[in-house]
């Protein structure tokens, strides 16, 4: 056979396993598989008894699993992988009532309504998105690392609007002891913050602000530099707007603004950014990812300068940094 030919039956053995995987784990998730293994390792024995299941298909697929790297084999006993059990409980089913409606999302265009039957939209996708962000963490390092964080740009207040569970925030302080953060989230956020801050042992350095970072509260405080990491996404281009505007009042003359985001352009990321670009419009009624170019543009409207743009080099290859003057 060609070389051409080869590859060719290669891709078709890639797609047909992806597809069977999506099958297994989907299958993994409704038998309550996943559910049994988060409460430690089992034999198959054990799990087939529990949850009355065969043992010979089950063993078939707990193999597949095996391979997807979901789960891991220690002898006769499974148990979920490291990545697994990172994974909230919430988010064991990978999404899939959501991807269940992309057929009448495709269909009709509209995402999906908020009604009983079906749990409102964005804040569910928001929920997720939160308990998600420790999946940030190498972009967060690599921001610090852009930035020189404790060597050129130390000693610095920073406010975090929006800040979630806060990684990139705590991230920069805890490389700069003299700096100190504020963060700005609803209850929600903050309970995430709180434990990303004491995890890493800031406390002393960090003040948690309740409020709604759309409009916020903080009187005549100004800051050394703002911060909003992976919060444009949830917005339209006309909120964006609206929030550079109000960092632009927060930070003092010569200060800087540092927007950190999803944005196209690695190819390591290309398959994930599409990924999340149809996974938001899809879970949200007004979220999109925004072209970096015209989110400069903007922000230059809004009177900031020296805008530089950088993709960020770190898993999952989708992030990227805008980093901004105010006038």
């Amino acid at each position: 056979m060609s070389d051409s030919q080869i590859n060719a039956l290669l891709a078709h053995y890639r797609l047909h396993n992806r597809n069977a995987v999506t099958h297994v784990i989907r299958t993994a998730v409704s038998l309550g598989i996943i559910a049994a293994l988060a409460e430690g390792q089992k034999t198959i024995d054990q799990l087939a008894t529990q949850l009355e299941l065969q043992t010979e298909p089950l063993s078939l697929l707990l193999n597949v699993l095996v391979e997807t790297e979901l789960i891991e084999q220690y002898g006769d006993d499974f148990a979920l992988s490291t990545v697994a059990r990172l994974i909230p409980r919430e988010l064991r089913d990978f999404g899939d009532f959501h991807w269940s409606h992309l057929g009448e999302f495709v269909r009709s265009g509209i995402s999906l309504p908020n009604d009983e039957a079906i749990p409102a939209t964005d804040s569910d996708f928001l929920a997720h998105s939160k308990a998600n962000e420790w999946l940030a963490t190498p972009a967060a390092l690599n921001v610090a690392q852009v930035l020189d964080f404790g060597e050129s740009r130390k000693s610095l207040r920073v406010l975090e609007i929006g800040s979630g569970s806060a990684v990139f925030g705590v991230t920069l302080i805890h490389r700069d002891p003299e700096s100190r953060l504020v963060l700005l989230d609803d209850a929600a956020g903050l309970k995430l913050a709180r434990k990303t801050v004491e995890s890493v042992g800031v406390e002393n350095r960090v003040d948690l602000v309740e409020g709604n970072y759309l409009e916020p509260d903080l009187g005549d405080d100004q800051f050394d530099m703002v911060l909003m990491s992976g919060i444009l996404h949830r917005h339209s281009l006309e909120t964006c707007r609206s929030l550079f505007k109000t960092a632009h009042q927060l930070l003092k003359p010569s200060s800087e603004m540092v927007v950190v985001d999803l944005f196209p352009g690695q190819d390591k990321g290309e398959l994930n950014y599409r990924v999340a670009e149809l996974e938001i419009r899809l879970r949200t009624s007004g979220g999109q990812l925004h072209d970096p170019a015209r989110v400069q543009h903007e922000m230059v409207m809004q009177g900031f300068d020296q805008i530089q743009y950088a993709h960020l080099p770190a898993a999952p290859y989708f992030w990227g940094l805008i980093l901004a003057t105010r006038d």
